[in-house]
């Protein structure tokens, strides 16, 4: 079983999911390990590893005394219930019961385990469209940027920032961007609050950690403020830093001697015959550019 734990690269989601979801996320600490296990996906597998891990204390550098069994089981039982919810709306279908409004709930992992101070986590194969082989309409964030945020606000701005990346202004329907980031009711019917929490807040900690600068005007319909208008001034390319280049070439490296140990494995299995192709065919291609089974075959026949 091929187990990936390098998160410190990039986080990387479908827009749908970023624009159009409410992940409950639970509290800072699950989000980060949330995002710290999607930094671990190498989104070019055409399928999830059966599992992935990360090292729990990582997530509280120079504060082991918040390493403990029952915070962390606290942390895995908010990640088993974290889930995107997703709604979408057919104007076809606006005369029905549902006004034409559709909802989907997806659970994100299908198994969240903590054992010896890591989390083991599986992927719900339903994500896949939103996690795996992005090529278009999709959202990066660095996943260390995200992880020094402190507010849970904050970490979803960046990301929908992001989504928009290469605009440097466009506007928002309020509500829309309210739901995105799950705000309580409070926050809704008080915009001076929204304002202060969520939008000063995001303003400060997406300059500080992620580099990203911008500004934003409520605009009103009536009375009522109902769009928001984000100016970015500046913005920090989203690539890999050299640290994410390494932190990605050892995650390679990894895969690579995952793939290499299988092929030897299933090679020595069958004792060098492997007249029926069965594995995977890069686990076949490199138990024949390695030349495993005639290698095996060789030892077999001095052994006799």
């Amino acid at each position: 079983m091929q187990l990936i734990s390098i998160p410190g690269t990039l986080v990387k989601q479908s827009n749908e999911v970023v624009r159009s979801a409410k992940i409950d996320m639970g509290s800072p600490t699950a989000a980060n390990v949330l995002f710290g296990l999607i930094a671990c996906i190498n989104t070019d597998d055409p399928d999830f590893q059966p599992l992935y891990k990360v090292k729990y204390a990582d997530f509280f550098p120079g504060h082991t005394d918040k390493v403990t069994y029952s915070r962390a089981v606290e942390v895995c039982q908010s990640l088993t219930s974290t889930r995107v919810d997703i709604e979408t709306y057919d104007e076809t279908k606006k005369n029905n019961k549902s006004g034409g409004r559709k909802y989907r709930g997806l659970p994100f992992f299908t198994e969240i385990i903590y054992d010896d101070g890591y989390v083991y986590a599986s992927f719900n194969p339903k994500l896949r469209p939103h996690l795996l082989n992005l090529r278009k309409n999709f959202t990066m964030v660095e996943f260390q940027a995200m992880a020094k945020m402190e507010s849970l606000y904050s970490k979803g701005m960046l990301q929908v920032i992001q989504s928009w990346a290469g605009l440097s202004e466009y506007t928002i329907p309020l509500v829309d961007l309210q739901d995105w980031l799950d705000v309580p009711d409070g926050y809704r019917r008080d915009f001076t609050r929204f304002r202060t929490r969520v939008l000063e807040q995001a303003k400060k900690e997406l300059k500080r950690h992620a580099g990203i600068i911008f500004d934003f005007q409520p605009k009103k319909t009536g009375k009522k403020v109902t769009h928001i208008r984000f100016i970015l001034t500046r913005k920090k390319a989203v690539e890999t830093s050299s640290e994410a280049q390494k932190a990605k070439e050892a995650r390679r490296k990894a895969i690579n001697n995952a793939r290499f140990q299988k092929a030897l494995a299933c090679s020595t299995k069958k004792d060098g015959d492997c007249t029926e192709k069965d594995n995977k065919p890069v686990i076949c291609k490199i138990c024949a550019d390695f030349n495993f089974c005639e290698s095996i075959k060789k030892t077999l026949k001095n052994d006799s």
